[in-house]
């Protein structure tokens, strides 16, 4: 089973509580961290020495759903990249890593963040991909009465991974959407707004994703949050007025 945040929501929702919401931009969402402060799995720091260099690995189940074998390798002086084997196909994928990309990893377990967040585009052809933020806002989803701070990453035009998080009680909950879970009616109304503006694609989402909450157990004096896609076809997102 996936876990129910992971580590590059926990250090964004961090940072959200901490410097207010408002006040936040999506280029803050992250600590900045550069390729000299980047260790090897066993702490080192990272040097070039003429050769390619394993830098670290993990076998683990990517956040689009795929079992993969991951190895992050160093292959010149300042350049990196992963390399996955998907364990189901025996196919093999390689993700540069350039210096944007590795400024939104967590400072301390950036390696860890990685392996979490990487998914594959469903294709063809099928790729190894850093899912793109698509937006983060706070709003309401429904039938939740209070603001939440969501948060949209996407992999292609059918694989998006969102992140709820509510501030008052430090709750969060995701999901992550893929064809198994999106109807093809439901991709056939989003497609469109990909070409026009990822806003829309962020509301039509929104609308149709639904926030509940779980009986409080075991002496907890709030449920836990869940997250799910309820497509209504009667119900039309209409763009700058949902």
């Amino acid at each position: 089973m996936r876990k129910t945040c992971s580590p590059v929501s926990d250090v964004v929702n961090k940072a959200a509580k901490s410097q207010g919401f408002g006040h936040l931009m999506v280029s803050d969402q992250f600590p900045p961290l550069s390729f000299n402060q980047l260790k090897t799995k066993d702490g080192q720091s990272l040097n070039w020495r003429g050769v390619e260099e394993l830098i670290s690995s993990q076998a683990s189940f990517s956040r689009t759903g795929e079992l993969l074998n991951m190895e992050v390798w160093l292959i010149s002086e300042t350049g990196m990249e992963l390399r996955s084997h998907e364990v189901a196909t025996n196919e093999r994928f390689v993700l540069s890593l350039p210096n944007d990309l590795l400024e939104e990893l967590d400072e301390d377990k950036p390696w860890e963040e990685l392996f979490q967040m990487v998914g594959l585009k469903s294709g063809p052809p099928r790729e190894l991909v850093f899912p793109t933020l698509m937006g983060r806002k706070e709003t309401k989803v429904k039938p939740f009465t209070d603001s939440v701070i969501l948060t949209i990453y996407q992999y292609d035009f059918s694989r998006y991974y969102c992140n709820v998080y509510h501030v008052d009680s430090q709750r969060l909950s995701d999901l992550v959407l893929t064809e198994e879970n999106i109807s093809d009616e439901a991709l056939d109304k989003l497609k469109p707004y990909l070409k026009l503006n990822v806003d829309f694609v962020f509301e039509f989402l929104r609308k149709y994703l639904y926030l509940g909450e779980k009986e409080a157990d075991g002496g907890q004096e709030q449920g836990q949050l869940y997250l799910e896609l309820k497509y209504n076809k009667d119900d039309p997102f209409v763009p700058g007025s949902d």
